[in-house]
């Protein structure tokens, strides 16, 4: 923590070879509590797509809990997922939930369901078993935020459990965030992420980790086709009223002026972005990883940029 500390010292004085020097130790420091297996996680990663098709081929796409409220605002960590929720939480029609273990616990109740490891369980699901999972999920909200039409859970993570909130929950829908790849994985990378998440740590490995992400996403769009919106943070820092404008009417309700307010919203935030969301939009982070750009080439060559940049 000390040098991710000196490291953002360095960076506020532009003494930016200072602060990557920082950076570097400090998550050489993390790297070495937990390595990544990039094998592990594609075969985990491809799992899951693999089992949410099967599924849905056996069960069929509405079997579940069929429920309209839950929003899902999702993606890599530092996508804008704090940003895109709290500008729907202004809305009047939309709980903000925040950050929730929803997902993750669904997942494990798979597991108490079958007996079995997830996610190669869930094709052992009945039809009665997805329809519960869905109940539970919703089970676990504060009856105030299910009073509004919808509900956001802001869990950027929940990318990996798609196919099964898509599966027990047909009627939820799934707002993607995502930004420049070199400036999302720089910016996890700047920070003290949790041992768990052990690609944070290597800029080789959020790479690998990067596209093994993507690839995931590229399977869920067309597992639950209309059912995903993209939105790029850039696109809402140009143009917050075109993109606010955008997502409403994904999910078919009205503007609202009191988005474009949204850093004025009084609800707890409490990601590393709380104190972000509480100012007007900003641009400093669009392209800020050009200032360290020579030291970004492990990262820039393990990207797959025509796997990134596919239609």
């Amino acid at each position: 923590y000390m040098a991710f500390g000196l490291a953002r010292a360095h960076e506020q004085r532009r003494q930016y070879d200072e602060a990557f020097k920082f950076l570097e130790e400090g998550n050489r420091i993390k790297a070495e509590m937990q390595l990544y297996d990039d094998e592990y996680t594609g075969r985990f990663v491809d799992s899951l797509a693999d089992s949410a098709q099967a599924t849905a081929e056996h069960l069929g796409f509405d079997a579940g809990f069929q429920d309209s409220r839950p929003v899902f605002v999702l993606g890599m960590p530092r996508s804008g997922t704090s940003l895109t929720e709290q500008i729907l939480a202004s809305h009047s029609q939309i709980s903000g939930a925040g950050e929730l273990s929803y997902g993750y616990d669904t997942a494990h109740r798979v597991r108490d369901l079958t007996k079995q490891a997830f996610p190669e369980n869930m094709q052992s699901l009945s039809a009665e078993q997805l329809n519960s999972l869905g109940e539970y999920y919703l089970s676990r909200h504060a009856a105030e935020n299910l009073a509004t039409p919808y509900v956001i859970d802001k869990t950027p993570l929940n990318f990996q459990y798609i196919g099964l909130l898509g599966l027990a929950l047909p009627k939820a829908r799934f707002i993607h965030c995502h930004r420049d790849p070199v400036q999302n994985c720089f910016s996890i990378h700047k920070m003290p992420f949790d041992k768990k998440q052990a690609y944070a740590h290597s800029l080789e490995s959020l790479g690998l980790y990067y596209n093994r992400y993507w690839k995931l996403m590229q399977r869920c769009k067309a597992l639950f086709p209309g059912r995903i919106l993209d939105v790029r943070y850039e696109d809402t820092v140009a143009d917050i009223e075109s993109q606010g404008r955008r997502i409403l009417d994904f999910l078919d309700l009205p503007f609202e002026q009191e988005i474009l307010d949204f850093h004025q919203t009084e609800r707890l935030v409490k990601t590393p972005s709380a104190s972000q969301v509480r100012q007007p939009i900003y641009g400093d982070a669009v392209q800020a990883w050009k200032k360290y750009e020579k030291h970004l080439t492990p990262l820039i060559e393990k990207l797959d940029w025509d796997l990134i940049n596919s239609p």
